[in-house]
C-alpha cells in the first residue's frame, strides 16, 4: 500500500501538480508584468499631456491606469484564491518557502493598485491645471483658483502614494527575481520622491496664496540695486517700485529714483538723522537713508 500510494502521489505531483504550478506562476507573472507596463504607459501619457497641454492624453492615461489596476488585482486574487496555495502555506517546509513569495506577490499587487489610484487622481488634478482659463482673469487670479482647486486632489494623491509606500515596505526583495529587484527598488525611490514633491508643494501653496493677496490686498516695495554700486554684501539701491497684489490681480504702481526720497542727506543734528548701523559710517558723514538699506 505504501509503495503504491507513494508512487501514485509522486505521479500526481509530477503530472498534475507541477504543470498546474507552472501555469499559475505564469499567469500571475503575466498579470504583474502587464500591470506594470500599463502603469508606465499611463505615467508617460500624464507626462506628455503636461508637456503638450493636451487634455485628451489625460483620458488615455486614465484608461491605462484602469487596465493596470485590474491586472494587479487579478494577480493578487489568483494567488490568494487558490486553496492549494493557501493550505500549502500551513505545511512546515512548503510554508517557509511559499509565505514570503505569496506575500511578495500580494504586496507588489497592492503597491500597483495604489499607484494606479494615485495616477488617476493625478490626472484629475492635471485636468484642472491644463483646463483653458477664464479670459477675464489675469494669470495671478487663475493661479489662485488652481492652487485652491488642486488642494483636495493632491491630498488624495498623497494618501494613495502613502498606501503604495506602505505596501512596498512589506515586500521581501530577496524573493524577487534578480532581474526585477532593480526595477522594484527604483519604483520605491520614485514613490518617496513623489511624496517629497507633494509635501513641498503643499508647504509652498499657502505661501503663494499669501503673496498673491488671496487673503487680502498686499503692497510690496521692490528695491532695485544700482549695478554701478554693487558690493560683496549687497550694494546700494538705485531705484524702487511698488507692486500691489489683490486676489491675484498684480499691478505695478509708483516707481522712481532713490534720490527723490533720500536727498538732501540728513546730517548729524538733523531730526531725520539715523546713525548708520554698520561700517558705512567709515566713509560717509550723513545719516542712514533708504538707498543704504541693502548695503
Amino acid at each position: 500500500f505504501l509503495l503504491v500510494g507513494g508512487g501514485a502521489a509522486a505521479g500526481w505531483g509530477y503530472f498534475v501538480a507541477k504543470p498546474w504550478a507552472i501555469r499559475l506562476q505564469a499567469s500571475v507573472e503575466s498579470d504583474l508584468q502587464g500591470g506594470a507596463a500599463e502603469l508606465q504607459l499611463g505615467s508617460d501619457a500624464i507626462h506628455q499631456a503636461n508637456k503638450d497641454h493636451n487634455l485628451a492624453l489625460l483620458d488615455q492615461a486614465v484608461g491605462h491606469f484602469t487596465k493596470s489596476r485590474t491586472l494587479f488585482q487579478r494577480a493578487s486574487s489568483r494567488i490568494q484564491g487558490e486553496w492549494t496555495v493557501r493550505d500549502a502555506q500551513q505545511l512546515p517546509y512548503l510554508g517557509r518557502y511559499l509565505k514570503p513569495r505569496v506575500g511578495a506577490v500580494t504586496h507588489v499587487a497592492a503597491m500597483g493598485v495604489a499607484l494606479n489610484d494615485a495616477g488617476t487622481d493625478t490626472a484629475a488634478v492635471d485636468r484642472v491645471l491644463l483646463a483653458p482659463g477664464n479670459k477675464d482673469q489675469h494669470g495671478g487670479e487663475r493661479l489662485i483658483g488652481v492652487l485652491n482647486g488642486a488642494g483636495p486632489g493632491l491630498a488624495k494623491v498623497r494618501a494613495n502614494l502613502d498606501r503604495a509606500s506602505a505596501a512596498a515596505a512589506l515586500v521581501n526583495t530577496a524573493v524577487l527575481p534578480t532581474a526585477q529587484q532593480k526595477t522594484f527598488l527604483k519604483t520605491k525611490d520614485q514613490i518617496q520622491s513623489a511624496l517629497a514633491g507633494i509635501a513641498e508643494f503643499q508647504r509652498l501653496s499657502p505661501v503663494l496664496l499669501e503673496i498673491l493677496g488671496a487673503n487680502g490686498a498686499r503692497t510690496y516695495l521692490i528695491e532695485q540695486v544700482d549695478p554701478a554700486e554693487l558690493r560683496g554684501g549687497g550694494g546700494f539701491v538705485g531705484s524702487y517700485s511698488l507692486l500691489s497684489a489683490d486676489h491675484g490681480a498684480l499691478k505695478l504702481g509708483k516707481t522712481g529714483d532713490v534720490g527723490a526720497i533720500d536727498y538732501p542727506y540728513p546730517l548729524k543734528g538733523n531730526k531725520k538723522y539715523i546713525p548708520p548701523p554698520n561700517v558705512s559710517l567709515q566713509f560717509t558723514n550723513h545719516g542712514w537713508v533708504f538707498g543704504d538699506s541693502n548695503f
